[in-house]
């Protein structure tokens, strides 16, 4: 097992041995090998990938969309302008994952 420096000094709670929780915390994460080369110099990142949630589906404007978006302009047509102008915005939905990177081979892989 590799030894990594650690500028912590405060013993994790109950540790007999007297490790610090930066050794314990350095310790679990080079545990991790990499299932492409076997190596344990892994780095683990946090990923976030946005997306805009649209707001109607596709049989919105298959059954409704297409004949309603003609009659809101030919009925409400100042109104519908200003909601198409003013109107709220799509919604932005973000989700975090974390991603392990092997620094020997490049290999990425999810980790739970």
């Amino acid at each position: 097992m590799p030894v990594i420096n650690c500028t912590c000094a405060a013993p994790f709670a109950g540790s007999a041995v007297g490790l610090t929780a930066c050794d314990r915390t350095n310790a679990e994460e080079t545990s991790v090998k990499c299932p492409n080369c076997k190596s344990e110099n892994i780095i683990i990142q946090a990923v976030t990938d946005v997306k805009e949630k649209r707001k109607k589906g596709w049989a919105y404007w298959i059954f409704i969309g297409w004949w309603w978006e003609i009659i809101a302009w030919i009925l409400f047509g100042v109104w519908k302008l200003l909601v198409v102008l003013f109107g709220k915005k799509t919604k932005v939905v973000s989700i975090t994952r974390s991603v392990a990177v092997c620094q020997n081979c490049g290999n990425r892989w999810n980790v739970k």
